[in-house]
Order: C-alpha cells, then sequence, then structure tokens
C-alpha cells in the first residue's frame, strides 16, 4: 500500500543573505555622530554612549553576526543603524528568539521604558544576533542560511533558530535534534520525507481516512511544522517519489 502524503507550504522566492557590517564604538561627545555610513552601530550606552570602559571597538564585518562574542553578547544599550537596510536585532544566537527590527538611518534606545514592545522586550532579554535585510519582513525568517543542495532543519519557525543540514536520509537525528524539527528548507533535488518514529518508519493519523502518512517536503519548499507534526520528527528520508514510496 503506498504511503500518503502531506506537502510543506511553498516559500515563493529565494531569501538573500545580507552580509552585515556592525561596530561597538568607543564614547564621544558627539554620541552616535560616530558611526560610519553604512554601518550597523551598537553601543553599551543610551543614546549612543559607551557604559563599559573597557569595552572595545568590535568589527563584525569579518566575523560572523550569528554569534556574538561572549564580552559583547546581551550588552547592546543603543542603535544607530546607518544603513539602507533594516536591521535585524535578534535575543539568542542563531537569528533565535525575540525579534526586533530597526528601520534604515534609524537611531533608538532599547530600553524597557520604549513605547514599542519589541525593544521592550530586547531591552529584557539582550541583543545577541543580527542581520541586514531588504525589507522588515525578512527580519522574521532565516531560511536563506540554508545551503545548495542541503535539507536543513531549524528549531523555530521560518527558518530561525539553531540549523543542521543533511545531504543524505538519516534513520534517527542526535539527541539535541530528535523531536525538536520546528521548520524546514529543502534545497535539495530529492523530495524530504519526515517520519514520527526513527528508521524512517511511523506517520501521523490522518484527520479524513485515519491512515498513518508521512510527512513530505518537497524539492525547493521551505515550511514551518504545524500539529501533529510540529516537534514530532525522528527521522527522514531522501526520495524522488512524492508520496515517499
Amino acid at each position: 500500500m503506498k504511503i500518503k502524503t502531506l506537502r510543506g507550504s511553498l516559500i515563493v522566492g529565494v531569501l538573500a543573505l545580507l552580509c552585515s557590517a556592525l561596530f561597538a564604538l568607543p564614547a564621544s561627545a558627539d554620541g552616535y555622530l560616530n558611526c560610519q555610513a553604512d554601518r550597523l552601530c551598537l553601543y553599551t550606552g543610551q543614546d549612543g554612549s559607551m557604559s563599559d570602559g573597557e569595552m572595545k571597538p568590535r568589527n563584525y564585518e569579518h566575523e560572523d553576526p550569528q554569534s556574538y562574542a561572549n564580552n559583547f553578547s546581551d550588552k547592546t544599550r543603543s542603535v544607530y543603524n546607518n544603513t539602507a537596510y533594516w536591521a535585524c536585532l535578534y535575543g539568542e544566537t542563531s537569528w533565535g528568539s525575540a525579534v526586533a527590527a530597526v528601520p534604515p538611518k534609524t537611531k533608538i534606545d532599547i530600553s524597557a521604558q520604549s513605547p514599542d514592545a519589541a525593544f521592550k522586550e530586547m531591552a529584557a532579554q539582550g541583543v545577541s544576533s543580527h542581520k541586514l535585510a531588504p525589507s522588515k519582513g525578512l527580519c522574521f525568517t532565516g531560511y536563506e542560511r540554508c545551503p545548495d543542495n542541503r535539507l536543513c532543519l531549524f528549531k523555530e519557525k521560518g527558518g530561525r533558530g539553531a540549523m543542521t543540514s543533511f545531504t543524505t536520509s538519516a534513520d534517527a537525528y542526535t539527541p539535541e535534534w530528535d523531536r525538536a524539527v520546528v521548520s524546514v528548507r529543502n534545497r535539495t533535488s530529492s523530495h524530504a520525507c519526515f517520519y514520527s518514529g526513527t528508521g524512517q518508519v511511523g506517520g501521523w493519523n490522518s484527520v479524513t481516512n485515519g491512515v498513518h502518512v508521512a510527512y513530505a517536503v518537497l524539492r525547493g519548499d521551505s515550511t514551518s511544522l504545524v500539529e501533529p507534526y510540529l516537534n514530532d520528527v525522528q527521522s527522514h528520508k531522501l526520495s524522488s517519489n512524492t508520496d515517499c514510496t
């Protein structure tokens, strides 16, 4: 008997990852004015100042903006986005948890007194990663991180949070990823079939006929999982057939 499948939703377009250049800047009488053109500048004090006398300038132009060094993570209190793009700030590494979007050419304090709920939440959590994006909406996705010819799994919706990737089928995931998949990007030439058990077996009861089914994300598709598949995937196989046979 053929295994029936459910398709993941198609996300139109391929998201382009834009490299971010970031500085943690020393204090000056001019505050925000020491932020160079085309730079995202983060400060440890309010209004473009530096409150930590031991904080040294950091240049993220050639470093990973998805994970700050320990002496800089969670210390941002004000921001000058002196670029033509939206600056996406995240409460955790790997573009995870809380999101706050700073418009182009905008200065803003990250404060518990902020009228913007996103920046109020960011003040409580701290900034741990960032990216630049051409629109505010793209701050809430991260699928563009998935390399070509890979099946990528993420721990948060929209391709955000921690990521792992595969080029082949997997009978079981490591403990860190067992029943931890929240969203998927399939950039392989095959269809990705997901199962509720290890060994590429097991499925979920169909609402209509009670038959166990695999969950398929077709090649080129991206999707955020919903119940009953959310946090209930233990293995996958790559198949040339859309019905996962």
